[in-house]
């Protein structure tokens, strides 16, 4: 049996039902949550190593895998021996930014409709922007700066669709900000904690 804290550089971790996926350097493992062995990988880039796995789905899980400035779509499906079958459905794609954190969005007249792809993706920026892009046609729907443009330590984005998203990030001034996306650019600081120590 092959142990998991025998690896090392892993800088992403994410669960998909029994699964457990890794993004471990350039490429992205799949290890077996009851028996703990690897069944599956993919490698998600050529000069970056994973950063973030952000999972939509279940039976087949569409994953958006981000590292350094460049963002690659793919799918992870069980196959009938138990392995996980990872296939590429957007190449690597290069942002003119660090990508700090991504979100997929659902529509705003509601929840998905079950086996369709109207999904969209929010990426935080590495100075404190949002993009809402739409990942099947490779363009921006909106791009939004904060108000406080700065450089970002840490990124979370909250929310299940565009209007709803809020951008929870660290700074370089040792500030913790929450803003709204959605609103004009440059958005304002919704809430402000100072003193934020790393």
């Amino acid at each position: 049996m092959e142990c998991l804290l025998s690896r090392t550089h892993i800088i992403a971790a994410t669960f998909w039902g029994n699964f457990i996926l890794v993004g471990e350097g350039d490429r992205v493992y799949a290890y077996c949550l009851e028996t703990l062995n690897q069944v599956g990988f993919q490698t998600a880039f050529t000069t970056s190593n994973v950063h973030g796995i952000r999972i939509a789905g279940k039976s087949v899980a569409t994953c958006a895998v981000f590292g350094s400035r460049f963002l690659t779509v793919m799918t992870a499906e069980v196959s009938p021996s138990s392995s996980v079958v990872f296939k590429v459905i957007l190449q690597p794609v290069m942002f003119d930014d660090w990508i700090w954190d991504a979100a997929w969005l659902q529509p705003e007249a509601g929840p998905l409709v079950s086996g369709t792809n109207f999904m969209t993706l929010a990426l935080c920026l590495g100075h404190n922007r949002v993009a809402h892009w739409d990942w099947q046609a490779k363009q921006a729907l909106a791009l939004t700066s904060c108000s406080d443009y700065c450089l970002l330590y840490t990124a979370q984005l909250v929310g299940a669709s565009w209007k709803q998203l809020i951008a929870v990030v660290g700074t370089v001034y040792r500030e913790v900000l929450l803003w709204v996306p959605s609103q004009a650019s440059p958005a304002p600081v919704l809430h402000r904690l100072t003193g934020h120590q790393a």
